[in-house]
């Protein structure tokens, strides 16, 4: 009888056992903490009565959370010049997410030290269509193609992955100010052009998800790529709920 019942037992827990594996594994997959959406929130909602301010601002890129208005921050559309020459706007990355930042080619250690460690990154997702990544040079005047075209050989994986891009230098700005709100001067004053060692994750709806420091992080290459799976498994997670 104790035979049959020790039988019955581990029967009981090899039916059971897989069962309980399979329920944490599956929780464990499908919980993670979305990454935020960027944004600025506006604590007066009589703004919404204001519609030349909320289409100058907005640009229906906002929702009512309460007694505040959040205006998420958005990647609008440009047009640049890639390190191959061609023409790039914000549709050529349509349904990807986008890791951004700004460099200039004659940058003597931060910038070197910025993309080598994003090389890291982009290393990770050489092979994953839904990445790109895209840096603008914040001195156009001297980063012309053929310069950003050699600059770009340093780090390799350029081609339809990583962008190394140019244009008008008021566009650059304005992405820069308006668009991923990177306001950080040269620290030496030796130049008039904004000079960040951020890097910014823009999701496939054109959000702001994150901001991630270069400078003096030992750890940002695993950050920057923990938040790009983060995101990629939102996105992976509401596809199960479309099917």
């Amino acid at each position: 009888m104790k035979s049959k019942t020790r039988g019955q037992v581990l029967l009981l827990l090899f039916l059971v056992i897989p069962i309980a594996l399979f329920f944490v594994w599956r929780n464990s997959e499908e919980q993670y903490h979305p990454l935020p959406i960027m944004g600025t929130y506006y604590s007066d909602t009589s703004v919404l009565s204001d519609k030349d301010f909320m289409d100058s601002t907005f640009h229906g890129n906002y929702f009512v959370e309460n007694d505040s208005v959040y205006e998420m921050w958005t990647l609008r559309d440009f047009s640049l010049i890639d390190h191959t020459g061609d023409s790039i706007d914000l549709s050529d990355f349509d349904d990807k997410i986008i890791v951004a930042n700004f460099f200039y080619a004659t940058c003597p250690e931060l910038c070197p030290r910025m993309n080598n460690n994003l090389r890291l990154v982009v290393e990770a997702f050489k092979d994953n269509p839904e990445v790109v990544f895209l840096s603008h040079t914040v001195h156009p005047e001297h980063d012309s193609v053929p310069i950003l075209a050699e600059y770009a050989k340093r780090y390799g994986y350029a081609n339809n992955k990583w962008y190394f891009a140019t244009g008008f230098k008021h566009e650059i700005y304005d992405l820069a100010t308006s668009h991923y709100h990177a306001a950080a001067p040269s620290p030496d004053g030796q130049y008039d052009f904004i000079h960040s060692t951020m890097v910014y994750i823009v999701d496939k709806d054109r959000r702001m998800r994150g901001y991630h420091e270069s400078r003096n992080n030992p750890q940002f290459a695993k950050e920057l790529k923990d938040a790009v799976k983060v995101l990629l498994a939102e996105y992976h997670q509401n596809e199960k709920f479309v099917q």
